[in-house]
């Protein structure tokens, strides 16, 4: 099944008919994000240049880390250090499928007010305290959206990826007049 044509209950015949309502912005391809992750830093369909760009990024948390027990020892502040305890469990909350992710979101965007005003005011301490948390927000969104958009965009590109990807339930698609949303089925005998 490396054809549209071959996919059970699937409303496009072709290929390029799908490539088609894309562009016509009659359906809308989702995408597993956590799927998308792991295809951009591993996958053997992803660039070269974005496994490298992932695994960068993904160095990025642990800079921060060691930053955050560097700076405060150099500034004659180590109680910043304790900044590294909700750092850590920052991680856990922004990953996609975290239930916490839109409290996180909100929390990040009035550390964001924090860190400016703290700037603006001269409170470096303070804006110690928000950088890092924010640092690792905006890296942890670039990753997944990038990863996210490779994905698709891959995937819209050649059917053989398109198809693998779409019977292994890692992208979906949305149709916009409806907002109804169409997820492969699993084969007879598996949930």
């Amino acid at each position: 099944m490396n054809k549209i044509s071959d996919l059970s209950n699937f409303p496009y015949q072709s290929f390029e008919q799908l490539q088609e309502a894309v562009r016509t912005e009659k359906i809308t391809i989702g995408v597993d994000q956590t799927v998308a992750r792991e295809w951009m830093a591993k996958g053997k369909h992803s660039p070269k240049f974005w496994r490298f760009l992932s695994l960068l990024l993904h160095f990025v948390p642990y800079i921060v880390f060691l930053a955050t027990i560097i700076i405060p020892i150099l500034m004659g502040k180590p109680i910043l250090i304790l900044v590294i305890i909700p750092l850590f469990l920052t991680f856990s909350f922004l990953v996609p499928s975290s239930p916490l992710r839109g409290l996180v979101n909100i929390a990040c965007y009035i550390l964001l007010a924090v860190l400016i005003a703290s700037l603006l005011l001269g409170n470096i301490a303070l804006a110690f305290i928000a950088a890092p948390f924010l640092t690792i927000w905006i890296m942890s969104k670039l990753l997944y959206n990038l990863s996210v958009s490779q994905m698709r965009n891959r995937g819209l590109k050649d059917e053989e990826l398109f198809c693998l990807l779409y019977k292994n339930r890692a992208i979906n698609i949305l149709f916009n007049d409806t907002g109804d949303v169409l997820i492969a089925e699993y084969p007879k005998g598996e949930t």
